[in-house]
């Protein structure tokens, strides 16, 4: 008999999302959840290899991901994709056994969301990027092995909740293969208190220049962001903008 998660029977498997969002406390439990998990997973990380021992130990453990919005579809796990914008372009911190470009539809990118852990502080927040509706998105999509889809998912739930800035949504994206799939999207929760679609560029640009976190500065993520969105071949005339206002700024000091 599959496993309930919520959602639908896909395989032989019950996995989806549930009939009501997470409140903060729910939420921050099953993130301490998934950081356990997701310990557990590093030697598969390490090596990016699916069929490691490690990686068949870490996907033993049941996980149950945190829902995505009512009416999204289910996932399959054994064809589970993930779509990336931000870092985890250029480092998805999980083993993945097929990436290819992909495009997003409803939904554009930007630096809209405080953070407050990874590129700042609560005394001096820097921005991250979030997905807000409207236009279309470029990314990287990774399809994961089933036999690492609990551990992946405890993994990306961890980083990407971390503070709740984003919410889970299950969303066809194209492959640029030109097939389209169902893939787990972390996008922008405009009601959090942490979202800043709103503000000026000059704004943003302090926030961008100032920020420094757990995983570096704010200007290095966007920096390596447009760099990896050049590499692909994507053109996101927003980003770019913005990085050459905040190294302009940083420059006059």
């Amino acid at each position: 008999m599959g496993r309930h998660v919520g959602g639908r029977h896909v395989g032989g498997r019950h996995v989806g999302v549930a009939p009501v969002p997470l409140s903060f406390a729910s939420s921050r439990v099953r993130f301490v959840m998934a950081r356990n998990l997701s310990r557990r997973y590093n030697d598969a990380m390490a090596t990016n290899d699916p069929e490691s021992p490690s990686s068949r130990q870490a996907a033993d453990a049941p996980y149950c991901p945190a829902p995505a919005a009512p009416g999204d579809p289910g996932l399959d796990p054994e064809n589970l994709w993930v779509f990336g914008y931000g870092s985890l372009m250029w480092r998805p911190g999980f083993a993945f056994v097929e990436t290819q470009p992909a495009r997003l539809d409803g939904f554009n990118r930007d630096m809209c969301l405080l953070s407050i852990h990874y590129r700042g502080t609560h005394d001096a927040p820097g921005l991250v990027c979030g997905l807000m509706a409207g236009g279309a998105c470029d990314g990287r999509a990774y399809r994961i092995a089933a036999v690492n889809a609990d551990s992946a998912l405890a993994y990306l739930d961890a980083r990407e909740l971390i503070t709740d800035i984003y919410l889970p949504r299950h969303l066809p994206i194209r492959l640029a293969s030109g097939r389209d799939v169902i893939a787990r999207v972390y996008v922008a929760d405009t009601a959090h208190g942490q979202f800043v679609g709103g503000w000026s560029d000059g704004k943003k640009v302090a926030h961008i220049v100032q920020g420094r976190g757990t995983e570096g500065r704010c200007l290095e993520y966007l920096r390596n962001l447009v760099q990896h969105l050049d590499e692909l071949g994507i053109t996101d005339a927003r980003m770019s903008a913005l990085l050459r206002a905040a190294l302009r700024a940083e420059s006059a000091g």
